[in-house]
């Protein structure tokens, strides 16, 4: 194992600058912008493949490009979430995190009090989420379903965690983690397991 460290911090340079910047035309700049080379608040990122995708939190969307981009400030290629907090099928308020699972994108909608899942990664704008947890359908957005705490429910997600087949979700407000064992492909559906409760 201390070889293996070894190895790996040899590889390490302390003090690397960063070749690009996205959500700013250049390192100097510090400004919210809603654009699709613009961000407010970004919250957590991921790689799938050639695609990197960021969750823009303030501006309620996930920011998708296809390729690794190149350019300080490049956009977007792909916009998921219309802009606006919202709670329907294509939109998200304050969404905190996401994680990648095979094929399937999974976002922690925060303000929403739920978690939705799209099959397959977008690949065009506004694209509606297939299922939805913590919530019986896409036009309801209360924390716990506007009643108390159940296997069901979700009060303030903030991450989302996955192997392509269990789903963990790190229900804040709750003060718990839940467990589904297997893949959801129902609106709603209870989890199997809670850690923290």
């Amino acid at each position: 194992a201390d070889d293996e460290n070894d190895v790996i911090n040899d590889n390490l340079t302390t003090f690397t600058s960063a070749g690009i910047v996205l959500g700013q035309a250049d390192f100097n700049t510090a400004a919210s912008g809603t654009a699709r080379s613009g961000m407010n608040q970004p919250s957590s990122a991921a790689i799938s493949g050639t695609k990197l995708l960021v969750l823009d939190s303030v501006n309620h969307r996930i920011l998708i490009w296809n390729t690794m981009p190149t350019e300080n400030g490049q956009a977007a290629d792909v916009v998921v979430g219309t802009g606006s907090a919202g709670t329907t099928q294509n939109t998200m308020s304050s969404p905190a995190g996401l994680c990648i699972a095979g094929t399937k994108l999974i976002v922690a909608d925060t303000g929403n009090h739920r978690v939705l899942i799209w099959n397959t990664i977008p690949e065009t704008d506004y694209a509606n989420a297939d299922q939805v947890l913590g919530q019986m359908d896409f036009i309801s957005g209360s924390a716990n379903r506007g009643g108390s705490a159940a296997g069901n429910t979700l009060n303030r997600p903030s991450g989302v965690w996955s192997n392509g087949t269990r789903i963990m979700v790190a229900d804040v407000y709750n003060y718990r983690v839940l467990i589904w064992n297997t893949m959801p492909t129902a609106n709603g559906v209870a989890a199997d397991s809670v850690l923290g409760q």
